[in-house]
C-alpha cells in the first residue's frame, strides 16, 4: 500500500483509477490522523464491491460485497470510493502485519479490504475515520465502461449533449431517460422475460435459423402466408435495401419518417407536402402527384411519423387501387398502428393479395417494446418480389435472441393485446390531464419543459452535466422529440422509429 498521488482532477491508487472535479477531498483527508477513506451513500450490492457503514466519522463495520445477504440493510451503509490514505502508523500496526500473515498462509487472492475489515471487527483499528463524498463529482473506475462514463461525466453541458446526440441509442448506459421513443410500456411482461433464462446459453451459443423459418415463426404471429414475408433486422434494414435495390424515383409525404428520404438521392425524390395545421394527407393530390412525377413507389405511414395523424384503411386502399394503374408501388409503413385510435384494424395487412402493389413494412421495436432487439418484416403478396428482397438480406440477418422472442411471444397475446390498450392511453393522460382535456391548444406551441430524469450508473451525479429538456408534443400532431436547453434539438430520424 501507498501514499495516493493527487491532482485537481486524478485521484491515483493501486487497484483503481478515481475522477474527481475539485481538491475538496485530498484537503479533507489530511484532516484525519490515520485513514481515511472517501465513501458515497450506498446504491446496490456488487459483487467485488466495498461497503462500510460510518458511526459518525468513524467506520464501524466492512461489509464486503459476499457479505451482503437478503437481510443486508443498505440504508445507513456508504460505498467506498476505494482509495485509502494510509499513514505510516496504520501500515506498520495495523495493515503490512496482517498482509505479511495472509501472505504466509497462502491467501493471495482476497481483496486487500478483507484485511480492513478483520482490523475493525477486532476493535484494533479504532481510528479508522470515513469522508462522506456524495456531494462531490467522482466515478470509479475498473473497465474502459466505467472510463466511458467517467469521461462523459466530466464533460461540459454542451458537449455532454453533442456526445448522446451522436449515439442514437443505449441512452441508459449515462444515466438517461429517454423520452422520445413512443413504444410499448406495458410490454413484454417480466415473466416472459424470465422464460428467456431456461434456454439462454444455447441461445447465444448457436446460429439463428434463415428467412424461410423466420418468415414461418413470423407468419404464426400474423397469420399470414409465411411465402408474402421477408423478416428483417428491424424496419431500418428493410427500408435500406428497398431504397438501394428496388426504387428509383419515390414519392413521399412530408413531413414524415426521414429515413426513407436518406435511402434515394436527392434527384430520384419527390416530396409532396401535407396540409398545414392539420398533416392530413389528400389521397387524390398525392396520387396527382405520384403520377406527374412518374414514382415507381410512394410511401404512407400511418400514423405518420412525426405527425401521429393516420391515414384510414379505406382511403389507403383507394390510393392503392389509383397508383396500381400507374405501375407504382404502395409501401405502407404500419410501425405504429396498434397505437392509433382504430388499433390494428386499420391495416391493410389482409389486403395485399386484392392489391398486388401494396407492401406492408412493420417495426416490431415499438409495438413489442423490444427495441434493442431489432425486428421487423416486410409483407406483399407479390412472390418475386418478397424472393428478391430476401436475397438482398444476410442469410443470419436476425440474432438469436430476437428468433427467441418470436417463437415465445405467441404465447402473451393476451398480454400484449392488453398492453396495446394501456399504452395510448397511459400517453393521452400524461398530456391531457385525467380528465381527458387538452393541456393546450393544437396550434399552440405544445411543449412542456421539466427537468431531464437522469438516474442509473451517473447517479444524481449527472445533474451537473447535460441538463437536457424534454418536449412533449400534443398526442394528435407529434412523437416525442428531446431536446436541449439550449434549444438544438437530438435529430430523431435515424432512431426515433424503425
Amino acid at each position: 500500500m501507498g501514499r495516493p498521488e493527487s491532482t485537481s482532477t486524478r485521484t491515483f491508487c493501486y487497484s483503481k483509477l478515481t475522477l474527481h472535479s475539485t481538491q475538496t477531498l485530498s484537503r479533507r483527508w489530511f484532516r484525519f490522523r490515520v485513514a481515511a477513506p472517501p465513501l458515497r451513500p450506498f446504491t446496490r450490492p456488487s459483487p467485488a464491491r466495498l461497503f462500510a457503514g460510518p458511526k459518525g466519522h468513524m467506520i464501524a463495520t466492512f461489509v464486503l460485497g459476499s457479505e451482503q445477504g437478503p437481510t443486508f440493510d443498505p440504508n445507513d451503509a456508504f460505498k467506498t470510493v476505494n482509495i485509502y490514505l494510509l499513514r505510516e502508523q496504520a501500515l506498520k500496526e495495523h495493515i503490512v502485519p496482517r498482509l505479511c500473515a495472509a501472505i504466509e498462509a497462502g491467501d493471495v487472492h482476497s481483496y486487500y479490504e478483507n484485511i480492513f475489515r478483520d482490523a475493525v471487527a477486532e476493535g484494533a483499528w479504532k481510528d479508522f475515520a470515513a469522508v462522506d463524498v456524495s456531494e462531490s463529482r467522482w466515478y470509479e473506475i475498473d473497465d474502459h465502461r466505467d472510463l466511458d462514463a467517467a469521461e462523459f461525466l466530466f464533460l461540459d453541458r454542451d458537449a455532454q449533449f453533442d456526445r448522446i446526440q451522436e449515439l442514437h441509442g443505449s441512452y441508459w448506459r449515462y444515466g438517461i431517460t429517454d423520452h422520445s421513443y413512443l413504444y410499448n410500456l406495458y410490454f413484454p411482461p417480466q415473466r416472459m422475460l424470465d422464460v428467456f433464462n431456461d434456454d439462454l446459453k444455447e441461445v447465444v451459443t448457436n446460429y439463428p435459423v434463415g428467412q424461410k423459418e423466420l418468415a414461418r415463426i413470423v407468419a404464426d404471429w400474423t397469420g399470414v402466408n409465411p411465402d408474402h414475408l421477408a423478416v428483417a433486422n428491424g424496419g431500418a434494414e428493410l427500408i435500406k435495401v428497398l431504397g438501394n435495390q428496388f426504387m428509383e424515383r419515390l414519392t413521399i409525404p412530408t413531413p414524415s419518417f426521414n429515413e426513407y428520404e436518406e435511402v434515394v438521392r436527392p434527384e430520384r425524390l419527390n416530396r409532396f407536402p401535407l396540409e398545414p395545421g392539420t398533416f392530413e394527407l389528400d389521397v387524390d393530390a398525392f396520387a396527382d402527384s405520384v403520377t406527374r412525377w412518374g414514382s415507381d413507389t410512394a410511401v404512407v405511414v400511418t400514423p405518420n411519423n412525426p405527425t401521429a395523424v393516420s391515414v384510414g384503411r379505406k382511403e389507403v386502399i383507394r390510393l392503392a387501387r389509383r397508383l396500381e394503374g400507374a405501375d407504382c408501388r404502395l409501401i405502407v409503413d404500419e410501425s405504429f398502428i396498434e397505437f392509433s385510435r382504430s388499433g390494428s384494424a386499420g391495416s391493410v395487412e389482409d389486403m395485399v393479395e386484392a392489391c398486388s402493389n401494396v407492401v406492408v413494412l412493420k417495426s416490431l421495436s415499438k409495438v413489442f417494446g423490444i427495441a434493442g432487439l431489432r425486428i421487423g418484416y416486410l409483407l406483399s403478396a407479390d412472390r418475386e418480389f418478397i424472393r428478391a428482397v430476401r436475397s438482398c438480406l444476410p442469410i443470419w440477418n436476425i440474432n438469436g435472441l430476437a428468433e427467441e422472442f418470436l417463437r415465445t411471444v405467441g404465447r402473451y397475446r393476451t398480454d400484449f393485446l392488453e398492453s396495446c390498450d394501456l399504452t395510448p392511453r397511459r400517453h393521452r393522460r400524461a398530456v391531457c390531464g385525467p380528465t381527458g382535456a387538452p393541456r393546450h391548444r393544437a396550434r399552440e406551441a405544445r411543449c412542456q419543459l421539466r427537468p431531464l430524469q437522469v438516474d442509473g450508473p451517473l447517479g444524481n451525479r449527472a445533474r451537473d452535466g447535460a441538463q437536457a429538456v424534454r418536449r412533449t408534443q400534443h398526442p394528435h400532431q407529434g412523437l416525442r422529440q428531446q431536446e436541449h436547453a439550449g434549444g438544438r434539438p437530438i435529430p430523431s430520424h435515424r432512431r426515433a422509429h424503425a
